[in-house]
């Protein structure tokens, strides 16, 4: 039996140690971090900084292909999970009434908790396991080295009896040279093992130690997404213990959309995402933008409509990539007696939420496999090949899927209508809505979604292609992609709308508005509450840039009114655009200052005021104005 020399202790990691020595095998696994995962979830999720997996905190999903690895290999896993609070949805509940069950359909059934949970039971199972030892705060900082040879050494051979016949597989006795990676070491010192498993995750720099052992380079395929996330985390109200079956949880519309991500212990997260280069995303990491942005989606407003509990601030990701990191390159693998699992070999952006099931694949084969020479050339040929052909077509995928989004959201940022319109591209977004009203249709994605049937397989299906033919022909004149707010609406949301309206748009009549008001105020008023901002406001242009201010703000209590800001306004030009939100003074005012300037002055508004504003007080109404005036900024306190 082989001893397993593991780097990184994340659920690749962990998995891969379990997985072999529920095989016989022995493992150490070397961690970063300093402890271990614990049973108090929202402690260690909430709580627990953890620098080096920075996507801990993210939603996670566990698709039908990890869940049937967990219950064949490690069903203890599996049940923990569900202890912990885990629940777990069949795809084709979305109907009212499952269609007639077929073979297959039985892992179509997703895992609904978030990554500490599944971190969770398998740090439970590794304390059990007899054959595993891991060390927490002890870092992998080198490799050890012993006789290496040339990259026919027993490669093809080895190669074979692993069942792998392809790419990856070494080529002719002498011509590849390569390094045989025998252990680690530590600051505590270093370690021999049979193999050397890196499951570093996706910033792993088991690259760079492999290089200083003296491999060759190992080349790295990457591809941005140019996508960028922004989530929240919410706990259902007491006495709901799930969230509503409709709509469907994920929406994308033509610059931006909104997922909801249903987890465990009634808690689930909402999730925007936006193009990288769209200049509304900054604006979405304030919880108030964040929660309008959200809304004006149909899952996020039908799931924030329930009354819950925000449980986290917005935590923004960015800067993601598809990365495929597999230790070799034309000629096959730089070192022999190491191979990378999970994130450090195959690293996916999120959206089709693959990343769980690959790095258990990888485990699995590791595990099942490292009984027949691990050191060798030949194992890592083999695991190459078979990485090659098992992970690396849905990895392909994961990249198609995100290049699609992203054309579509940043041609939508800049106002161009884009991505499926016509031909295949309408087609394959047909797809996903015909599968929504349609069992066999929603079958068949469902099998792609879960990891079970490739796409080219499962949408070439004869009676697939002509049941979504039908579906389009009965809409000629469907639109994809148009749910969710038009580009203006966007904008104004996030307050971020700049010069759109001037001069002859704007309303620079005179009007029947009128001045502070004098009526003890019809605000919001109880106490003295909440200030939520006011003051220099937000600006776009020159001049100062102040999110929330120091004045007044918005006072949802008691007082001489509802004020919603009294500084200098929101100024999208150049202007000093002072303006109010509500009122400085007693009633409930609509606007008392100059307005918003979205120009280069004073007098260029926003097509609603320009003038003094429109008490809704019951003050006397003298000088020019509108009938509603501008509410500065965002509407929501953020400036005046």
């Amino acid at each position: 039996m082989a001893h397993l020399l593991v780097i990184g202790g994340g659920v690749a990691g962990l998995a891969t140690a379990l997985l072999a020595a529920r095989r016989g095998h022995t493992a150490e696994v070397f961690e970063r971090d300093t402890r271990a995962p614990g049973t108090a979830l929202d402690r260690d999720f909430f709580g627990w900084r953890r620098p080096g997996v920075p996507q801990a905190a993210q939603p996670h999903v566990l698709l039908g292909a990890a869940r049937r690895l967990l219950r064949a290999e490690l069903p203890d896993v599996h049940a923990e999970m569900l202890r912990l609070g885990a629940r777990e949805r069949h795809e084709l509940d979305w109907f009212e009434v499952r269609p007639p069950a077929r073979p297959g359909d039985e892992d179509l059934v997703m895992i609904q908790a978030r990554r500490i949970v599944l971190e969770s039971a398998l740090a439970g199972a590794v304390r059990a396991e007899p054959g595993v030892v891991v060390r927490y705060g002890e870092p992998v900082v080198g490799l050890t080295r012993g006789e290496g040879g040339e990259g026919g050494e027993g490669g093809e051979e080895a190669g074979r009896a692993a069942g792998v016949d392809g790419p990856g597989v070494a080529g002719p006795a002498g011509a590849v040279p390569w390094v045989r990676v025998t252990g680690v070491t530590t600051p505590g010192g270093a370690y021999r093992g049979d193999l050397v498993v890196d499951a570093a995750g996706r910033r792993s720099g088991s690259a760079g130690l492999a290089a200083a052992a003296g491999c060759r380079p190992a080349p790295v395929e990457r591809h941005r997404t140019g996508l960028a996330y922004f989530c929240r985390w919410y706990r259902l109200p007491d006495g709901t213990d799930e969230g509503p079956r409709r709509p469907w949880t994920v929406t994308g519309g033509a610059f931006a959309g909104c997922a909801v991500f249903p987890s465990d212990n009634r808690v689930f997260a909402v999730t925007v995402f936006a193009h990288t280069g769209d200049p509304t995303r900054a604006a979405l990491r304030d919880p108030a933008v964040f929660e309008a942005a959200a809304r004006a989606f149909p899952p996020g407003a039908a799931w924030l409509g329930l009354g819950a509990e925000p449980l986290s601030g917005v935590l923004a990701a960015a800067g993601l990539d598809n990365r495929w990191s597999p230790l070799a390159d034309g000629r096959g693998p730089v070192a022999g007696g190491m191979v990378p699992v999970g994130d450090a070999l195959t690293h996916t952006n999120p959206t089709l939420g693959q990343g769980t099931s690959l790095a258990l694949w990888a485990a699995d084969r590791v595990a099942r496999t490292a009984h027949q020479d691990p050191g060798s050339f030949g194992f890592a040929a083999a695991y190459h090949g078979w990485a090659l052909r098992t992970l690396k077509p849905w990895f392909d995928l994961q990249v198609g899927a995100d290049a699609a989004v992203g054309e579509r959201l940043a041609a939508g940022a800049g106002g161009v209508a884009g991505g499926a319109g016509a031909g295949r591209a309408r087609e394959a977004a047909a797809l996903f809505e015909c599968a929504l009203e349609d069992p066999e249709v929603m079958r068949a994605r469902a099998r792609v979604r879960h990891l079970a049937e490739p796409p080219e397989r499962a949408y070439a299906d004869p009676e697939v292609r002509a049941r979504v033919a039908r579906w389009l022909a009965a809409r000629p004149d469907w639109t994809p992609n148009a749910v969710g707010p038009a580009r203006a609406e966007w904008e104004e949301l996030t307050g971020t709308r700049s010069g759109a309206h001037t001069g002859a748009d704007a309303d620079t009549n005179p009007g029947t508005g009128s001045g502070p008001g004098s009526g003890p105020g019809t605000g919001l008023s109880t106490s003295p509450g909440l200030n939520t901002g006011c003051g220099p406001g937000l600006n776009t242009g020159p001049g100062p840039d102040t999110r929330c201010g120091t004045g007044p703000g918005t006072s949802i209590g008691s007082g001489p009114g509802t004020s919603t800001g009294t500084g200098l306004g929101t100024s999208t030009g150049c202007g000093p655009g002072t303006g109010t939100g509500l009122s400085p003074g007693p009633g409930t005012s609509t606007g008392t200052g100059l307005g918003t300037s979205a120009g280069c002055g004073p007098g260029t508004g926003t097509g609603l005021s320009t003038g003094p504003g429109t008490a809704i007080g019951s003050g006397p109404a003298p000088g020019p104005g509108q009938a509603q005036a501008a509410v500065p900024g965002p509407a929501r306190g953020a400036a005046g």
